[in-house]
């Protein structure tokens, strides 16, 4: 989870937003997955994002094939 919220973090920065910006962050699942991990490890996240809206869905795949989890990150650009 660090090494995720690390890479959300640099594209926000990169769309020139941040963590306060944020509007939902969207967790992509690989079915032979638990999602109640998925949530274990995002609650003991540090720092943790201050989110409006977290959701999880579970997918059967992704391009590449080691891929087990896909995060979306939707935030308002500051101007």
């Amino acid at each position: 989870m660090p090494q995720i919220l690390k890479a959300v973090a640099s594209g926000l920065m990169i769309a020139t937003s941040d963590w306060s910006h944020l509007v939902k962050l969207s967790f992509f699942l690989h079915r032979s997955q638990k999602i109640e991990v998925l949530k274990e490890l995002l609650e003991e996240a540090t720092p943790k994002p201050d989110m409006v809206k977290v959701e999880f869905g579970v997918v059967d795949g992704y391009a590449g094939e080691k891929c087990l989890l896909e995060v979306e990150a939707t935030a308002v650009i500051l101007s």
